[in-house]
């Protein structure tokens, strides 16, 4: 076993006694104050100038005996105030929850919704190099700014697992690492997941999903070497391996997804090929196959989802034809559909209920708006809305499913630098 790997499995070890022997463990932690490790905090409150909430800033050491630190961090409690959209799929509440710094560029936000319907946010501060969680339901919201451990935080992906406990996977441009936060009794940790030698980049392009066992697992792109890897800790510790690197440059914009036996499911681009790719199967045992060939030129974007009896939907950008497309089926045997064309689809994100009703939302670049689009389980045709179109907006859009099937969709307002949130109601 690997030092990291090691270190990894007694940080689980203390963790479960800790919580065993902790009272955080029961819920007893304060509302207002985010405990340390060593059963201390450092509390600061005062007024946000943006929204007029109670700021907490709490001081953290790190756990014995594991790679895990804590984070400093600097959590916002907020009030948000509402838009009214209605479009012809139906009506949408639109929010500003966050001012994301007057710096031009990608936020890489990523949402999943908990089993009480909160949403769950994660993006990347440009301004000041920091991860961001947002965490809420209608117009109560609460940030925390992980502000500690330098240039860390882009390429995000966000899960939640059957406890409602948030992960968040990240790459950390300082170390060239991919990393993973967690939170335990209120208090943000982060640990490496793939630290390679120095000199190495991994962790661009991420996407994290839990099992139902609650074991966590991440794809994401290996810079320097060109290749699609995988990792996982459902052996106790993290490993990371390489899924494909059979062209030299394969594996970008890649998107995660976990069945109902806990199979895998990635979908992912072949730049040396230009092939949209899949990949399916469990740590150790991958098979992979070219689904589409498209044109790639600069950037793109796939998002994966999987339905109750395990088929697969891909919707995935051709940004030589500047449309959005979706694949759907099962390994060898793929059809394929247009969802909407004129330069439309470069961000996207996509979801499938227990009806195998299909749910994108999507970056509409002709018109700088975010879009959506449905399509029944019996309808042949999709029902295309405008969802905002008040600014530069819809990049960097992610898009979860509630307990009722309603959609939730983050995405970033280039214009005003805003991270936004729709929800229908």
């Amino acid at each position: 076993m690997k030092p990291k790997q090691t270190a990894a499995l007694l940080f689980s070890l203390f963790l479960l006694l800790f919580l065993f022997l902790s009272p955080l463990g029961c819920g007893s932690s304060s509302e207002n104050t985010i405990p340390g490790t060593d059963g201390t905090t450092t509390t600061t409150s005062g007024s946000d100038p943006a929204s007029g909430g109670t700021t907490t800033t709490a001081s953290s050491g790190s756990l014995p005996g594991s790679t895990a630190e804590s984070l400093v961090t600097t959590t916002v409690t907020f009030s948000t105030t509402t838009q009214t959209i209605a479009t012809s799929s139906g009506t949408f509440v639109v929010r500003n929850i966050d001012y994301a710094g007057n710096v031009v560029g990608n936020i890489y936000s990523s949402i999943a919704i908990d089993s009480n319907n909160y949403a769950h946010i994660s993006c990347y501060d440009r301004a000041n190099s920091d991860l961001k969680y947002l965490y809420g339901q209608g117009s109560s919201w609460t940030k925390t700014i992980i502000a500690n451990a330098g240039n860390i935080g882009q390429f995000t992906g966000m899960a939640v697992d059957t406890n409602n406990n948030p992960y968040i996977s990240f790459y950390s441009p300082a170390s060239g690492a991919l990393d993973y936060g967690f939170k335990v009794g209120g208090v943000w940790f982060y640990a490496s997941v793939d630290d390679p030698a120095s000199g190495a980049d991994v962790g661009y392009f991420s996407s994290i999903v839990t099992d139902s066992l609650g074991f966590l697992h991440i794809c994401y792109y290996d810079w320097n070497g060109e290749d699609l890897k995988y990792a996982t800790n459902n052996s106790g510790g993290w490993t990371s391996e390489i899924v494909d690197g059979a062209a030299s440059s394969v594996g970008k914009y890649c998107a995660i997804a976990v069945d109902s036996g806990n199979t895998l499911h990635i979908s992912y681009y072949d730049n040396t090929n230009n092939q949209l790719k899949y990949a399916t199967g469990t740590r150790g045992h991958w098979a992979t196959e070219a689904i589409d060939s498209i044109i790639l030129l600069t950037q793109q974007n796939t998002s994966i989802a999987v339905a109750t009896d395990n088929t697969v939907y891909i919707s995935y950008f051709n940004e030589g034809a500047q449309t959005l497309r979706i694949a759907y089926g099962k390994a060898g045997d793929w059809a394929k559909q247009l969802i909407d064309s004129n330069n439309v689809g470069l961000n996207n994100s996509i979801a499938v209920d227990s009806s195998k009703n299909l749910y994108v939302a999507y970056s509409d670049l002709t018109n700088s708006a975010l879009k959506y689009a449905y399509k029944g389980s019996a309808d042949a045709l999709w029902t295309k809305s405008t969802i905002d179109n008040s600014a530069s907006v819809g990049q960097d859009c992610s898009l979860a499913l509630d307990s009722s099937n309603k959609p939730h969709i983050c995405y970033y307002d280039a214009t005003n630098y805003l991270l936004k949130y729709a929800v229908m109601q």
